[in-house]
C-alpha cells in the first residue's frame, strides 16, 4: 500500500512539472492537439488570447472528432458572446459538417443567424430544411425533429407574410 501511494505522489509531481512547463510555453506545436485544447481551456479565463492561440493550433494540427466539434462549438459560442456573427456562423458551419453523429446545435444557431441577424428568411429556411433532412436520416430524437419542423413552419408563415406584404405594395 505504501509503495502504491509513493508511486502516485511521484506521478503527480511529474505531471505537475509537465503541466507547468506546457502552460509556460503554450501554445507550442510539439504538443498533441488534445493537450493544446486542454491548455486552451485552462488558460481561457486568465489569458484569453493565449487560450485562443492554443485552440487554433489544436484545430490546425488535427484535433480529432468529437473533440474538434466540441471545440468549434466552444469557439462559436465565444464569437456569439462578442456579437461576431459571421465568425460564429463559420465555426457552426464547420461543426455542422462533422462526420460524426448529427448535432442539432450548430444547425439551430446557423438558422438563427440567418433569420435574426441577416434577416434572410429564405436562407434560414434552407438551413432548417437541410437540418431536418439530416435529423431524419440520423434518426435524431422526436423532440429534435419536432423542433426543426416547428421552426420550418414558423419560417414558412413569416415568408408568406412577407410575400403578402410585398404583393400588397405593388401598384395595381
Amino acid at each position: 500500500m505504501f509503495e502504491h501511494n509513493r508511486h502516485d505522489i511521484l506521478s503527480l509531481a511529474a505531471l505537475t512539472g509537465w503541466v507547468a512547463d506546457a502552460v509556460a510555453r503554450a501554445p507550442h506545436s510539439e504538443l498533441d492537439p488534445e493537450a493544446l485544447a486542454g491548455l486552451g481551456r485552462m488558460l481561457e479565463a486568465a489569458e484569453p488570447e493565449r487560450s485562443l492561440a492554443c485552440y487554433r493550433l489544436a484545430l490546425d494540427t488535427g484535433l480529432p472528432t468529437p473533440s474538434r466539434e466540441r471545440l468549434l462549438l466552444r469557439l462559436a459560442h465565444r464569437e456569439k458572446r462578442l456579437a461576431r456573427w459571421d465568425e460564429a456562423r463559420a465555426l457552426w458551419e464547420a461543426a455542422a459538417r462533422s462526420p460524426r453523429e448529427f448535432d442539432p446545435r450548430p444547425w439551430e444557431e446557423i438558422a438563427k443567424v440567418h433569420e435574426h441577424r441577416r434577416r434572410d428568411l429564405s436562407a434560414a429556411r434552407e438551413v432548417v430544411e437541410q437540418a431536418l433532412a439530416l435529423a431524419r436520416r440520423h434518426r435524431a430524437s422526436a423532440r429534435v425533429q419536432a423542433s426543426f419542423e416547428h421552426r420550418l413552419e414558423r419560417l414558412g408563415r413569416r415568408l408568406e407574410r412577407v410575400a403578402g406584404l410585398s404583393a400588397a405594395r405593388q401598384p395595381a
